[in-house]
């Protein structure tokens, strides 16, 4: 309690993230864990696993989105850095699912629930009709309780 941790090492780069020429960053999070960076610009968004060798070098390795997922999304993580929860530009929230892959071992993203902010309904991305899409505002900001059964928009 009040104890200060002091770091061991200077911090360093370990990422450049830069968007398109035509594009600005609209959104990025690390997950709890430190064990998956997501970000995004204006056309899409895209989600990284890091990955630590033996010597603690990090490289990076793409994880697939749904393609459904389109960009100029915020990105939050659960505390279990196992489901990231994204708002949409329409203020849709697309809860997907980070598991790995009992044949390959990677990581993969699966649309876990759909919830739309206008109804209140759940339904799948591709059911969010126009009329929704004219009347949502995009989601500014988002929090999760720690026990992760309270989402704030």
């Amino acid at each position: 309690d009040g104890e200060k941790l002091m770091l061991e090492e200077q911090a360093k780069r370990l990422a450049k993230i830069e968007p398109s020429l035509s594009s600005s960053l609209v959104s990025g999070t690390l997950s709890p864990d430190g064990r998956f960076i997501f970000f995004a610009d204006s056309t899409r968004p895209r989600l990284l696993e890091v990955i630590t060798d033996e010597d603690g070098k990090p490289s990076f390795q793409k994880v697939p989105l749904p393609m459904e997922v389109e960009g100029g999304c915020r990105g939050l993580f659960n505390s279990a850095s196992e489901t990231l929860i994204l708002a949409s530009e329409i203020g849709a929230l697309v809860f997907i699912s980070l598991v790995e892959s009992p044949t390959t071992g990677a990581i993969e993203a699966k649309i876990a629930k759909v919830f739309s902010r206008a109804t209140g309904s759940t339904k799948t991305i591709e059911e969010l009709d126009e009329d929704e899409e004219e009347e949502a505002s995009p989601v500014v900001s988002m929090a999760a309780s720690d026990d992760g059964q309270w989402l704030a928009w």
